[in-house]
Order: structure tokens, then sequence, then C-alpha cells
């Protein structure tokens, strides 16, 4: 009954509610027509008779009452909100359109939505307080739209820093690359932009806040050479080590705090390579290397070095710097008992009369002991074995053969050229205090006759 039709309607209004009420229709003929029918015309825009639907509340020959209701979900931002919607009356012969206007009145029902970039790169060594990255974010509603203000939800390490009003990003210290934060080249934040509710205050709920997740990666930059643990090593081997066997409780840690081909270096002998050999030879980043003995024949306590004073090196492979660094490894060589004691001859003669007294030298006969220490010359013990050894004494450290105690030098069970004239002895010399490698050597010893005997006639009686 009216020529247009017109009305506001809020875009969060809730399916089901009615947009214009009692529409009306009046047919002035006769009743001779059939039942007056109203109904929504899709024409061009089909989605219209989607959003909107008409409610019949009464309908006769004469005249048609109804609703128009909402039948989804409106968005000011479609159709500039503004809905055009055809209705049709129709009697079955004639026909009438009119057109309701439906204006849709934004609200504050979309969150601020980021327009910029949410990445960026910062070089390694950075200084603090340099700007970074910007935030730009504006309020999804198109209309009065509002403020924005910036946080960070997340800042691992505390690396960086918000402006709330302007959303510049910048470096709350010095960005560091080897920061445990950054191991893996980037940092993730998590940012906020918030609308405000008015001019002190931000708006609380959930449509008038964004969070997102930006990514600053660090640009690499080569500030470290590689580094050893420990200027010095000190180790101590056997002379008579084996090859390929590693130098006992020896890990040489090397680590440069740079990433990628930057931390790549390589571990050499500066000296004794011929000897020694390390293992691995290649690293990144961190590694603990190994030396092994790569020539043991080289190594002799007695006839060689006792110290070797090992230069390492580690040098980095991928950069033009080139950085290196070295340490010392010391490595003692400990005197094994591997030489046997050796006699200048190898067989002694000696002499001593019959009638020689207590302590009454015989002979000095010395061996020799190519190892030192408690292995060596210092540490040899002497003694006699064989029949008659007992009749000898020897100093096992001056080495001299002396003639025992006996209560009757010259006669019966001492030393008597008539009851024996030669004594074949061995010569013992042990090394390690005579716990250790044992050799002999025989002696001879020749008595001297003497004349310690009175004529005696053969028949006592003539």
């Amino acid at each position: 009954t009216e020529d247009s039709y017109k009305v506001n309607i809020k875009e969060d209004a809730p399916r089901g509610s009615t947009v214009y009420a009692n529409i009306e229709v009046q047919d002035a003929d006769e009743s001779c027509n059939d039942f007056l029918e109203v109904r929504c015309l899709p024409q061009d825009n089909p989605e219209v008779c989607d959003m909107f639907k008409l409610y019949v509340e009464s309908s006769s020959q004469e005249s048609w009452k109804g609703h128009l209701l909402l039948d989804g979900s409106l968005t000011y931002e479609d159709k500039g909100g503004i809905w055009q919607v055809p209705l049709e009356a129709s009697d079955g012969d004639n026909t009438d359109v009119r057109f309701v206007e439906v204006s849709v009145e934004d609200v504050q029902d979309r969150p601020p939505v980021f327009t910029n970039q949410l990445s960026a790169v910062v070089s390694d060594n950075t200084g603090a307080g340099e700007e970074v990255l910007q935030l730009v974010a504006v309020d999804g509603d198109t209309k009065n739209q509002r403020e924005i203000r910036y946080e960070l939800i997340t800042n691992p390490g505390e690396l960086f820093k918000v402006d709330s009003v302007s959303g510049w990003i910048s470096t709350l210290k010095t960005i560091n690359r080897e920061d445990p934060e950054l191991s893996s080249g980037y940092v993730l934040l998590e940012v906020r932009a918030t609308e405000m509710y008015n001019a002190t205050h931000l708006a609380t709920d959930e449509r008038s806040s964004t969070e997102r997740v930006i990514r600053i990666s660090v640009e690499e930059i080569n500030d470290n050479g590689p580094v050893f643990e420990h200027a010095v090593y000190e180790v101590s081997i056997p002379e008579d080590v084996a090859d390929q066997t590693p130098l006992p409780a020896l890990s040489i840690k090397v680590t440069d705090l740079d990433q990628g081909s930057n931390a790549e270096f390589r571990l050499y002998l500066a000296d004794y390579e011929d000897i020694f050999e390390v293992n691995p030879t290649q690293g990144s980043g961190t590694v603990s290397a190994s030396i092994y003995i790569k020539n043991s024949a080289s190594i002799d306590y007695d006839e060689g070095q006792q110290l070797y004073t090992i230069t390492v090196i580690a040098e980095e492979t991928r950069t033009e710097e080139l950085r290196s660094s070295q340490t010392i490894v010391e490595v003692s060589i400990l005197d094994v008992n591997d030489n046997p004691p050796e006699f200048e001859k190898t067989t002694y003669t000696a002499s001593v009369s019959e009638t020689a007294s207590l302590g009454t030298s015989v002979t000095t006969i010395t061996a020799t002991d190519r190892d030192s220490g408690f292995n060596g010359p210092d540490f040899l013990r002497y003694k006699l074995t064989g029949n008659g050894a007992h009749l000898f004494k020897v100093d096992s450290r001056s080495c001299e053969i002396t003639v025992a105690w006996c209560s009757t030098p010259g006669s019966r069970s001492c030393l008597d050229y008539e009851q024996q004239s030669q004594y074949r002895l061995t010569y013992v010399c042990g090394d390690r205090s005579g716990e250790g490698f044992l050799v002999t050597v025989p002696i001879t010893i020749n008595i001297v006759d003497e004349n310690d005997n009175p004529p005696v006639f053969t028949v006592p009686n003539y």
C-alpha cells in the first residue's frame, strides 16, 4: 500500500529478526480473482531472496499482510551496506513490484587487520634501539574506524620491544646470533593489535583484537672463529703403546659459535703428524676430537723423546677470514720395562785363595739396562746360584762377590782346595729389584791352593 519501503537494521541482527513489519497489499477488484500472493523476485541478485524471507500473516482475494524477516547474516561491508529487496504482488492476472531498501548499519564486529608483511631480517650484532619492523593494522570495520594499539605477547630472550602507538618493533639489546633463542637463525614473536574503545581505554571484547606471529630472521656474519676449550692438555702414554690407540682421557673440544658455513672448520696437527693423527679432521659448530697413535715404532722412552708437544690447529674452511686457533697437547712418554739387563761377557772367571777370610773380594760383575727409573740400572739386583753358592756372598747393589763367613777357612765345609778346586756357578741379575727381567751368566771360581797343610806320615808308627 506504500510507494516505497525503507528500513535500517544493524549488521549484527540475529537470524529471524523482523526487517520490515506489516507490509500490506490491497486489491480493489471484485472477489473473482485468486488469493493475493507476495513473493521475492531474485532477478539479477538471487542471493537477496536467500538473505530475506516473507512471513505471511494473512491472505485473501482483497488483501495480503506480512512481514519481511532476516534469514541470513548481514555484513556492513557487503552490497555497500544497502540491499534492494524486490517484492512482487500478484492476484493471478495482475502484478505490482515494489522494493524494500534495507540499509545495514555498521557495528564494531570486525577485528583489526594487519596490512603489512609480518617478517623482517636483522643483521647479527645489531645494537639496541634499532628499528626492525613496523606493524600496521587497521580496524576491520569500514565505518567509524577505531585507533589501534600494539603489544608483544611473547618475546623470547627479551630481544625486542614495540611502540604501542606507532607499531615500530625495535631491538631491546644487541642481537647476538649465538644466543640460545636464536639458535635456529630466527625468532618468532607473537603480537597483538587492539582497537581503542575510547581515547584512553582499549576495547576488551574478543572481536576488537587480532593476534599474529611474526618472524624475525638474523643475518649471520662471521664474527667468531673456532675456539678450543683449553689452551693446554696433558696426557701420558707408555712407550709400548699400540698403533691406533687414542691418547687416554683426552677429549679436545672446539667450538665455533657462528652458524651454517661460517661454523665449518678443519682440524690438523702442526707437528709430529708422522707419529700422531687427529680425528675427526672436519667439524661444524662444536666437535670433540681425539688424537691417535699413528706410528708407535717411533716412540721409545730410552732412545727417543720423552715428551712430545703437539700443536693442534682448528681453521675455518668456508669463510674469507679463515679464522683459526690452536691448543697444545703435551704427551709424556712413560718408561716400560722393555729391555732386560745385559752382561758385558757371556761367561766370567775368578779366583780366590782357599784360606781367604770373610769379606775377601772375589770379583765384581755388573750388568747394564737401557731402561730407566725403577726399570733401570739403579734397581738391578744380583745373586749366585748353584752347588757351593753359599760359600760366597753377593752385594746386590755393588755387585761385588766376596767370601762368605765360614768357621774353618781352608778345610772341611769351607773353601778347601783339596776338597774342591773349582766352583761352576750361575750369576743372576734381575731388574725392578729382582722382580722383573732375570738374566744369567755362568761364572767359574777357581780355588787357589795354599800351603795350609803340614806333612803327614802315612803310617803312624814304624
